[in-house]
């Protein structure tokens, strides 16, 4: 075998590890990108909402409420966008402006991706992640506050939306002005322990033929064979039917009026299908952030409710690490303690922005 030809199988071999590897989020990735970013295209804020051109043609949809300082509220699910504002806030909209966004893939936004043509993972994983990942995600939150034409945003975080909000001020740590994490998602790092298993949560308050089909339901959820071939259609359906095992949970643990108020709410119809994937599958197998979280330099407020699936433990993933911050437990209420509890939750948020 010759030289040349020794390089060209060197070269095949690099080519192939290279391409069969995962593409992962890496911290400092998305604010070198931004960097570079100058705004190729033109978008204002409508106060009639509407939709928003992004920097890969992605389309945005957008709808606002009330006066006054902007924020940005960043919806949960993944992929499970509002219909309407948040009860909390609608009680203090006169000073304040909200902005609630579909983010990519969910919604009334771009869903990016359909079907794939290939069932191999180093195929979908790869165009998974540059269509609908993490990075994404955290891209399109700086476009906005570009959008919105401010030097420093406060950002409000819901479930997994808490999450991205805290990642994006790991990224931007000056382009923050406050920040308000409502029931975060434990999943700063991973693995977790059990404590922080919300499906077990769940499961153990549901009636015993309900959690046999919700054991079935999660045996399949993850299930990347057969994952691969749905579509995004199919998906979304998929995703759509956890609320028929949430709203048993609901009323199991006392909050049957949870059940309505969410249905109010979530834009069920239009839940995210491969979105939730994307973001999964946008992490290394092992991570944590918790160390990163102490970049932040934004004041922060924690809140949840007493009857969440949010616990105290995953609190304090955030509490423990972020410099300025405090954590606030709304009692008898449950995920969605600013429908649940609007008057308490609006008073909490209101003193800590007027602080």
């Amino acid at each position: 075998m010759n030289l040349k030809t020794q390089n060209i199988i060197i070269l095949i071999l690099i080519l192939t590890v290279s391409y069969n590897k995962p593409v992962t989020y890496e911290i400092g990735k998305v604010k070198e990108r931004m960097g570079v970013l100058k705004n190729p295209y033109s978008n204002t804020l409508n106060k009639q909402g509407g939709y928003w051109i992004m920097r890969d043609s992605c389309q945005i949809h957008y709808f606002v409420d009330g006066e006054g300082e902007a924020i940005l509220v960043i919806h949960g699910g993944p992929g499970e966008p509002y219909k309407k504002p948040w009860e909390g806030l609608r009680l203090i909209n006169k000073n304040y402006f909200y902005v609630y966004y579909d983010q990519r893939g969910c919604g009334k936004s771009t869903r990016c991706i359909n079907k794939f043509t290939s069932d191999k993972w180093n195929v979908c994983q790869p165009e998974l992640y540059k269509k609908l990942g993490i990075e994404n995600g955290l891209q399109d939150i700086e476009e906005i506050r570009r959008i919105i034409g401010v030097n420093k945003i406060t950002l409000m975080g819901h479930s997994y939306g808490g999450v991205i909000a805290a990642l994006y001020t790991i990224e931007f740590p000056e382009n923050v002005k406050k920040l308000i994490l409502v029931s975060p998602a434990p999943t700063i790092r991973y693995p977790l322990g059990e404590e922080f298993d919300y499906s077990k949560t769940i499961e153990k308050e549901l009636s015993i033929n309900t959690r046999k089909k919700y054991q079935l339901y999660e045996k399949y959820l993850w299930d990347f064979d057969t994952i691969i071939k749905k579509t995004e259609a199919e998906l979304s359906l998929q995703n759509q039917h956890f609320f028929y095992f949430y709203d048993e949970y609901h009323r199991a643990v006392g909050l049957s009026k949870s059940v309505s108020l969410i249905d109010n709410l979530v834009d069920k119809k239009n839940i995210g299908g491969w979105l939730p994937y994307a973001y999964a599958w946008s992490f290394p197998s092992q991570f944590d952030y918790r160390n990163n979280l102490k970049s932040i330099k934004a004041p922060t407020l924690i809140v949840w409710g007493g009857k969440d699936l949010c616990q105290e433990s995953w609190v304090k993933q955030y509490s423990d690490y972020i410099p300025h911050s405090k954590a606030i437990k709304i009692n008898d209420c449950g995920h969605f303690l600013f429908e649940d509890k609007p008057s308490e939750f609006s008073k909490i948020v209101v003193d800590f922005l007027n602080d």
